[in-house]
């Protein structure tokens, strides 16, 4: 018709004809982009101011942290198991029960542990059973990523070292985390008019100095310590 206004054709997206796995691996695709220019950015902004920075494989970033935290196994032939990792069952193929666990519950680490399928030999014969690897205190705090924790933990870093601060961040806190009680004390600062970056500053804080010097909730070092005949130590 003269006059009418030109329209334009709908166009489908690009994962309308795909089914959900083909779009789980182009999801993946540009996840993986996305990630590789990241670290590009990232390590171009080092070496932009003079910083020299190496990229590691997932696998092998893991086992330079391990040997940082626990030095005795520096020699150890230990190889970390990631999604994606090769991996071959000595499990018979023809087990379902077996075959399901390591399909859909072997899920990687999580805050309960990490799940691994273990296979034992006992008078020649082969018994298999799923086990969770679970993480102890000073584990959870040595990878906690919450920005309450890491501001947390930096602080004492720096006044005790990481060891120490690892071991008496565990003790204070044994479920890895101190998100709940940071996020508790900030709200009731500002409740009490102060705005909420200054109150978590101060929070956190306040907690760092508790610890280093044994009150308040770093009162549980105290007992501790007098327990065991040692003594909590200062800056």
């Amino acid at each position: 018709m003269a006059g009418a206004a030109q329209q334009t054709p709908h166009l489908a997206r690009p994962d309308f004809f795909l089914d959900l796995d083909q779009r789980l691996k182009f999801a993946q695709v540009i996840l993986a982009a996305r990630h590789a220019a990241f670290v590009s950015r990232v390590t171009s902004s080092f070496r932009t101011h003079g910083i020299g920075i190496q990229e590691l494989a997932p696998a092998e970033a893991l086992v330079r942290v391990r040997e940082a935290m626990y030095p005795e196994t520096a020699d150890i032939d230990w190889k970390p198991i990631l999604p994606g990792s090769p991996v071959t069952p000595l499990a018979p193929e023809d087990d379902d029960a077996t075959a399901a666990v390591i399909r859909r519950k072997l899920n990687g680490p999580t805050r309960g542990g990490a799940p691994f399928m273990a296979l034992i030999q006992a008078d020649d014969e082969w018994y298999e059973q799923m086990l969770v690897n679970s993480l102890g205190p000073v584990e959870l705090w040595a990878f906690s990523t919450s920005p309450q924790d890491v501001a947390l933990r930096s602080r004492l870093y720096q006044r005790v070292g990481p060891a120490e601060a690892r071991r008496r961040l565990a003790r204070v806190f044994p479920d890895g985390s101190a998100k709940d009680e940071i996020e508790r004390r900030k709200e009731e600062r500002q409740r009490g008019g102060e705005d909420e970056a200054r109150a978590r500053m101060s929070v956190v804080q306040d907690l760092a100095d508790e610890l280093v010097d044994g009150h308040g909730l770093g009162i549980v070092l105290r007992r501790f310590e007098h327990e065991h005949g040692e003594a909590v130590a200062a800056e």
